[in-house]
């Protein structure tokens, strides 16, 4: 909250003046290479009408590719390079008559007080469409000084996260070079960039940025939610392994398999064979908390070896 105060983020205001107020915690995220902790704001919480921000929102249209378009042309390059924004929402400025429904309260200087929020918030229903109509608009303004880059900016962008590649180590590099200086006009920072190719990170030069992490060190990266081996330029899956020695209970197989993120549907024929565990159970009209049967438990500790 203090770098928030530091960067111009969040400012005191009147607590008198009408506005919304968004109830906020700390997550902690130990995997995570820049942000251990973060700040999360709950814009769907209820006012004393009954109604909340996010209920007087307008949405907006989806107007990037989905997950699995993305990864697709992903794979399709020979050379790929990925990269993210840093505090991408937190770059965007809302319209000053807008910041008094972004208000909260903490504590500064011994005393509880009330600040306003000067940026676009994650947990607000229109930030995501705003955070990439933004981008797009940045994109078309500067098509005329890096074509390349305006183009990749509007179609190879999921919110904060660039995937993309080309056939050749030049063309990269142009990539690279045009979308470092595009971001830059509209006030972003692109870093952690990772490739299957180590000459391109080569081009990265640290102390520019004067950031930590601006190239991921190791080979396994997480591309869109999906573990991504540059070394060895495969996608992968990683999971916990399931201790088959703790008893086994219908809320210990719902726990796992609710643990599986998939995407793009790659791990369908797995994740079936697990529900059809579960619809086992229900037809067994075992309790949450009761021991599965033998025959289930059997296929179960099958699955999870």
């Amino acid at each position: 909250m203090d770098e928030y105060l530091s960067m111009g983020h969040m400012t005191l205001c009147d607590d008198n003046e009408d506005g919304y107020y968004l109830p906020h915690h700390a997550v902690i995220k130990e995997s995570s290479e820049t942000t251990k902790v973060r700040v999360v704001f709950d814009a769907s919480a209820k006012t004393t009408t009954g109604i909340s921000l996010n209920d007087t929102l307008m949405i907006g249209p989806t107007i990037q590719n989905t997950i699995f378009e993305q990864i697709l042309k992903f794979r399709i390059h020979r050379i790929v390079v990925t990269a993210d924004i840093a505090k991408m929402y937190r770059q965007i400025l809302i319209h000053p008559e807008d910041r008094k429904f972004q208000k909260i309260f903490w504590f500064h200087d011994v005393k509880i007080k009330a600040f306003q929020l000067n940026t676009l918030t994650f947990g607000t229903a229109a930030a995501p469409f705003l955070a990439i109509r933004t981008m797009h608009q940045l994109a078309r303004d500067e098509a005329h000084d890096f074509p390349l880059a305006s183009k990749l900016l509007q179609r190879d962008f999921y919110f904060d996260d660039f995937v993309s590649g080309a056939n050749s180590i030049e063309e990269i590099l142009t990539i690279q070079k045009e979308r470092i200086s595009l971001l830059g006009r509209g006030g972003f920072l692109i870093r952690q960039w990772a490739s299957n190719h180590e000459s391109i990170l080569n081009n990265i030069d640290k102390k520019f940025f004067d950031l930590d992490c601006m190239i991921k060190e190791g080979t396994i990266q997480k591309t869109l939610g999906i573990t991504w081996n540059s070394q060895d330029d495969v996608l992968q899956y990683t999971l916990k392994h399931v201790n088959t020695q703790v008893v086994a209970t219908k809320r210990n197989l719902l726990s796992e398999l609710s643990k599986i993120f998939d995407p793009l549907g790659l791990l369908g024929p797995v994740i079936l064979y697990a529900k059809l565990l579960i619809q086992e159970c229900w037809k067994a009209k075992i309790s949450l908390d009761e021991s599965l049967p033998q025959h289930i438990y059997t296929k179960w500790k099958l699955l999870a070896q």
